[in-house]
């Protein structure tokens, strides 16, 4: 018979094990199948890092017959109520043009993350490449 420790059986905040919460963000094509890859991959590769997902949300790209899709992002807004009401540890997306492809908007998400405590996980592309890519690197970090 094994006995068990009370100690290591409260789970307090300092003998619990650190997961940070996750929430996953893609823009893609309106393609089902696209979706559900892109869903897929950024899935797998947050429970490969061992991130505890929250929440996963995305939004498809504008076309030229779907202006007014572009400026209404519902997925993003998700993202941005999760971060202020504090769900959130991490943001995880493939690329950070898929936050925003404009540079000042850009900046303004990834200020709006570090003011928050929220630290953004690239997956396709190395994170100071890609803010090196945006013209970022020497603004944050």
């Amino acid at each position: 018979m094994v006995k068990q420790n009370k100690a290591l059986s409260v789970p307090d905040k300092e003998q619990r094990l650190f997961y940070p919460r996750a929430w996953l963000y893609y823009r893609c094509s309106a393609d089902p199948q696209v979706w559900y890859a892109c869903q897929c991959g950024l899935i797998a590769r947050a429970k490969e890092e061992g991130y505890d997902v929250v929440g996963c949300t995305g939004d498809t790209y504008a076309t030229k017959f779907n202006r007014l899709r572009h400026m209404w992002k519902p997925g993003l807004c998700a993202m941005q109520k999760a971060v202020r009401k504090g769900q959130v540890d991490v943001v995880i997306v493939g690329r950070l043009s898929q936050i925003s492809q404009k540079r000042s908007r850009l900046r303004r998400m990834l200020t709006f993350f570090q003011r928050h405590g929220v630290c953004v996980h690239t997956t396709e592309i190395d994170f100071r490449y890609d803010l090196y890519r945006h013209g970022l690197d020497g603004i944050l970090l």
